[in-house]
């Protein structure tokens, strides 16, 4: 894909269905994707990215990588500490470095950073366990149930792209 023939032609060419590389741009947001991508990306001659660093598809590329980059470098991928305490933030709840989270044994939707977050949650939770129950069986049978893993791989990148655009920010104000 990024080895034309010829070194002067246009690396992304228009295909005729989707770019390969905008396909893939749009799935390093899997980790197992992003480690092989990345890992390819330095097997690459330097010669290629600096051939390729002023072609817009590319940059694009680049900068969606950094981002995930930035998302899974940050916290050890199985140790996000999610939380459906709505109250959890106001109780003070404190988690050693090695802190799992638990999901409720009976709806298993559930999930909680502390014994202390699930008991506080079950007079908010009890009424709804038995719904969440039944929506997770027709979830899972429609395949579009997410694992407690794979929500908390989606905030990790949410909160990359949400710290990338405050970064990047520009007030439009400013600019007039």
């Amino acid at each position: 894909m990024l080895h034309p023939l010829d070194p002067q032609s246009d690396p992304f060419h228009e295909w005729p269905t989707r770019s390969p590389l905008g396909a893939l741009t749009v799935m390093l947001y899997h980790p197992t994707i992003y480690d092989a991508v990345s890992s390819a990306l330095t097997r690459l001659p330097q010669s290629i990215p600096t051939r390729l660093s002023s072609h817009p598809k590319w940059l694009a590329f680049i900068r969606f990588k950094e981002i995930c980059e930035r998302a899974y470098g940050s916290t050890p991928r199985n140790m996000t500490s999610l939380c459906d305490n709505l109250q959890h933030s106001t109780m003070g709840v404190t988690h050693p470095d090695d802190a799992r989270s638990a999901q409720c044994s009976q709806c298993c939707s559930a999930v909680y950073c502390s014994p202390q977050c699930q008991q506080h949650d079950w007079k908010i939770h009890r009424d709804e366990c038995g719904a969440r129950y039944i929506d997770r069986i027709y979830q899972r049978a429609d395949r579009a149930w997410f694992s407690h893993r794979t929500r908390g791989m989606l905030l990790q990148l949410l909160q990359a792209f949400l710290e990338d655009f405050c970064d990047n920010f520009q007030d439009p104000r400013e600019a007039l």
